[in-house]
């Protein structure tokens, strides 16, 4: 079944959300402010949790510290939902990362029944931690350790050729960009030494950013890097369904072009990436696919917690 966005809420506080005793939780790491509080009391108000954590070297999930492959990750999740008959599902987005939500979506979208009610938590930093250092650089971030190799996230990838090797068939780059601009610098400069892997590249920036002003950061991180950008495109850093529109329409302008999506922005904006993708992989979209660069994120990357958002999904 296609997933379908039903509304969005915005909270000040956790004690304000709402949360049935007999629901299922899935989250990953606490490695900041947010995180840890957001997992600290769902984990205490729902029946059921499962703590998911991708091991890219292996192509594997940790699920509750339990080692599983793709197959056994999907039965898992569809199994407990089944066995402990679950009415209300709530993923984490805080703490879990790119490829755990975009697989938990795609598991999820295997449930029979329409009537289960599944929740997008997603909790918005009050701020990013700063690097510390000697430049003129007053807005560098301390988000990631380090980054893994750029690569398709399974089923979700091009059949052949994969990136094209001719011009007229070579992939479409769609990127959401942040505050880390090596994350975008790696991806094209690795389209030089492939020779032009990427004909076309499609920025989507977050605009407005969380905070006023913080548009503008990634702007000046990302403004060298898109001399030769196809086209760009604006969604709100805290809307997934903006993002999805998007996508959407950057699909029916380009109906016969592969495609590859790389989300390298806000994690509401990888949201709306993640459904989407799902979506499309339902309808048999199989020119439509991702990559990624699994970054390690830092331990305390940000502190506190702003807004609070609950993406509402059905299944239809």
């Amino acid at each position: 079944m296609k997933l379908e966005f039903m509304k969005i809420k915005e909270y000040s506080s956790i004690d304000n959300l709402e949360c049935i005793s007999n629901s299922l939780f899935f989250h990953g790491n606490k490695i900041d402010d947010r995180s840890t509080q957001m997992v600290n009391v769902f984990s205490k108000k729902c029946k059921v949790n499962l703590e998911i954590i991708y091991q890219n070297e292996t192509n594997t999930f940790l699920v509750n510290a339990n080692n599983k492959n793709f197959i056994e990750f999907k039965k898992q999740i569809l199994d407990t939902i089944k066995v402990n008959n679950i009415p209300s599902i709530f993923l984490e987005a805080t703490s879990l990362g790119y490829t755990e939500i975009l697989q938990i979506l795609l598991s999820l979208s295997g449930v029979e029944s329409k009537d289960i009610k599944i929740s997008i938590l997603y909790a918005e930093p009050l701020e990013y931690t700063k690097k510390v250092q000697n430049n003129l650089d007053n807005e560098a971030y301390e988000l990631s350790e380090d980054y893994h190799p750029h690569k398709y996230i399974k089923p979700f990838l091009l059949k052949d050729p994969h990136d094209a090797v001719s011009t007229n068939r070579t992939a479409m780059l769609i990127t959401f960009i942040g505050f880390e601009e090596n994350r975008l610098g790696r991806v094209i400069e690795k389209n030089n030494e492939d020779d032009n892997k990427y004909n076309d590249f499609i920025y989507v920036m977050p605009v407005p950013g969380f905070k006023f002003g913080w548009e503008n950061i990634s702007l000046s991180k990302h403004y060298h890097l898109i001399d030769n950008y196809k086209e760009m495109h604006y969604a709100p850093a805290d809307d997934p369904y903006e993002t999805y529109r998007i996508l959407e329409k950057i699909i029916e302008n380009n109906p016969d072009r592969k495609i590859v999506i790389m989300p390298l922005g806000t994690k509401p904006c990888t949201i709306g990436a993640s459904i989407f993708l799902v979506n499309k992989k339902l309808e048999n979209k199989i020119d439509v696919a991702t990559k990624f660069d699994f970054p390690i994120k830092s331990r305390g990357r940000s502190k506190g917690i702003s807004k609070i958002y609950e993406y509402s999904l059905k299944l239809i």
